[in-house]
């Protein structure tokens, strides 16, 4: 029975887009409205960067209206593949 191994990676840069009321985005990520609504600028960006990861989650999975996002594959390397054959079942 032949086997295959194959390990490569794959770059992506992925922008996200928020387009959506102050209510939303803070129920979503659990912050407090006039909490959100009082920050300034350079605090909404430090809010919105630590949590970036859920932010990400939300727009690829697509389930939260006025989240999305758009990606650029950048590079792609194969870096192993791997054939065996051999009788014996693995």
């Amino acid at each position: 029975m032949k086997t295959i191994q194959f390990v490569g990676s794959i770059t992506i840069t992925r922008e996200l887009f928020i387009d959506a009321p102050i209510k939303d985005i803070a129920d979503v990520l659990r912050k407090d409205v006039k909490e959100l609504e009082k920050m300034n600028q350079m605090d909404l960006e430090e809010f919105l960067m630590d949590n970036i990861y859920e932010i990400d989650g939300l727009c690829v999975s697509s389930r939260t209206r006025g989240f999305d996002y758009h990606e650029d594959v950048v590079d792609y390397e194969l870096n192993e593949v791997i054939v065996n054959d051999t009788k014996e079942v693995v």
